[in-house]
């Protein structure tokens, strides 16, 4: 796997090079050392490329990119936009934890993994995925972890407001049977004002 450890480009404006498949995260190397005759262990971090590194505003990378690694972006409090890869598949622990600045992030239906506190910290204002709600729901823990007001999928929008979320009408692409019977206990039945099917609504909220 071609990875990138280090970069000497223009940091304002990253730009990660085609060919790369795995932008380097902090990872801790692992070693002994012997002192009067007990061995202990020691741990050693290695840093980031990017991580803490407040000159950073932009960052643009190539579809070859399929892992950002842990803490790879965490603290770039200055990176106010992000092009990620269209067959990116895992975002690592923490890698934008911190990043304030970001305000809007498109996501790929690519995208297989997202580990805890990906964006922690930050102050979303949109997600967008290229996925549908129920792709995203598997990925996302109902999008709760990614710290936005509002989730966008190719067939909803899913709207965050006071920890409680709620969504206007679902699109349910098969019938109100095969809605009922796969997806009765879905937390969509508590949370969405309307569920169309192809043959009618099957829910309505007007408590919402």
């Amino acid at each position: 796997m071609n990875i990138l450890s280090s970069y000497n480009g223009d940091i304002k404006n990253v730009v990660i090079p085609e060919g790369i498949r795995m932008i380097r995260g902090e990872e801790i190397a692992y070693g002994t050392e012997f002192e009067m005759e007990d061995r202990r262990l020691w741990e050693k971090r290695v840093k980031a490329p990017f991580s803490r590194d407040k000159r950073i505003e932009s960052v643009s990378m190539g579809d070859s990119v399929v892992v950002i690694g842990p803490k790879a972006f965490e603290h770039c409090s200055n990176l106010k936009s992000i092009k990620l890869s269209n067959r990116l598949e895992v975002i690592g622990l923490s890698a934008f934890l911190g990043c304030k600045s970001l305000k809007e992030i498109h996501i790929p239906s690519s995208l297989k993994r997202i580990e805890d506190w990906a964006f922690s910290y930050c102050s979303l204002d949109k997600v967008i995925y290229d996925g549908t709600l129920l792709e995203a729901d598997r990925l996302f823990l109902y999008g709760t972890e990614l710290n936005t007001s509002v989730l966008e999928t190719k067939d909803a929008v899913l709207n965050f407001k006071g920890g409680r979320f709620y969504i206007d009408d679902y699109f349910f692409p098969g019938t109100e049977r095969e809605w009922k019977e796969n997806h009765g206990n879905h937390w969509l039945n508590r949370r969405a004002r309307r569920i169309h099917t192809k043959d009618g609504i099957v829910l309505e909220n007007e408590c919402l």
